[in-house]
């Protein structure tokens, strides 16, 4: 069992007891499949100062794959 799997069967006791805020966050979270695609660019179009970018569908009707995470990595191919 994962590590989320484990905090959602309940089967851990913290001393002091999580807030409720917490323990629900918990109760919603969910987790799937990770995919994860590697793409090649001839150049770097995306702004180079920053290490990550993406984005969210912002629609509730969406069950997976709702958001998607870059990682810019600059590599010199000779």
């Amino acid at each position: 069992m994962e590590f989320l799997g484990v905090l959602k069967s309940g089967s851990i006791n913290f001393i002091p007891a999580l807030p409720l805020q917490k323990l629900d966050t918990i109760k919603k979270l969910g987790y799937g499949l990770l995919n994860m695609v590697v793409m090649l660019f001839p150049s770097v179009f995306w702004d180079s100062s920053v290490d990550m970018f993406g984005y969210v569908i912002n629609d509730s009707s969406y069950r997976a794959g709702r958001g998607c995470v870059c990682e810019g990595v600059k590599v010199d191919v000779p």
